[in-house]
């Protein structure tokens, strides 16, 4: 088999997507992974965009300052947070030809040390996927299956974790896990595009208070709980894609450990037995989602 890129899809238009998460973490880098695990495959599959959901230009906003200020508050937690590792169990609905919902689980693993370490590990439907970050060096992988080698991709990048997001995401459409959530507040027009907000109450999730805060904007319902008390760390999120019939909906449950231990070379990637290394592409000004 001769050597294909790894082509890297900005967006899965098959999933809710907000505009102005620019898709919520780990949307993006499953989509890449799972892409980058059919192209060399030979058997990726060009799929339909669906039509995002428009909001009426006389649609009122209602926004509740108490709710966007969580988020401001969550963004500023998390970066303030020297290490952590984080858990999510998600489960993403995909549409059948007959209009049912089916779940799709995964399991993502993120450790981050800062200022220039975070390695992220997305496990179900079949794959083990995900990126390594050093300081120095950006690595995304797909491991291995029976009959099947591994592969990988490394590149030189930036010298810290707030210049690699951007980057990613400028040159290659690529969030990670979390950079969303972790950069809410950074600027000032991250609330604009909301034409809904609104506090709901108090939940208890995994046996920790939560907030539950909804939101609305163009294209996307969604759902955050945070943390109740000192560290305002979400616990839960939902988005649901209004656009579609069978609304289809993406939940993902977030476990925090703020002092974890990593052991030594917890970031250093060391390719498995057999995986070959390939080039790495980022999206052409043609694909939804792409940098232009």
């Amino acid at each position: 088999m001769s050597a294909v890129p790894l082509v890297v899809c900005a967006s899965n238009p098959a999933r809710p997507r907000p505009p102005v998460l620019g898709g919520i973490a780990m949307f993006r880098l499953a989509c890449t992974a799972a892409a980058l695990t059919l192209a060399l495959l030979g058997a990726a599959q060009a799929q339909p965009a669906v039509p995002e959901a428009r909001a009426p230009a006389a649609e009122a906003r209602a926004v509740d300052p108490a709710a966007v200020q969580a988020l401001a508050r969550m963004g500023a937690a998390l970066r303030a947070l020297p290490a952590f590792h984080v858990h999510a169990q998600s489960s993403t609905d995909a549409v059948l030809d007959t209009g049912q919902n089916v779940a799709v689980i995964h399991r993502t693993d993120l450790d981050v040390r800062r200022p220039d370490r975070a390695r992220a590990r997305i496990q179900g439907n079949g794959a083990d996927k995900g990126m390594v970050y050093d300081g120095r060096h950006f690595t995304l992988y797909t491991a291995g299956a029976p009959g099947r080698p591994g592969y990988f991709s490394t590149l030189p990048a930036p010298p810290d974790l707030e210049a690699l997001v951007d980057w990613l995401a400028r040159d290659y459409g690529i969030e990670p896990p979390l950079a969303d959530l972790v950069y809410w507040g950074r600027s000032p027009d991250d609330a604009s595009q909301l034409v809904d907000a609104q506090a709901l109450g108090v939940d208890r999730i995994g046996g920790q208070l939560c907030h539950h805060y909804a939101f609305r904007q163009p294209g996307v319902d969604w759902e955050l709980w945070v943390q109740a008390g000192a560290r305002p760390l979400p616990c839960r999120l939902v988005l649901t894609d209004p656009s579609m019939v069978s609304r289809p909906r993406h939940q993902v449950d977030y476990t925090w450990t703020l002092a974890p231990g990593f052991a030594p070379g917890a970031f250093t990637f060391r390719p498995e037995p057999g995986a070959r290394a390939l080039p790495l592409e980022g999206p052409t000004p043609s694909e939804p989602g792409a940098p232009q």
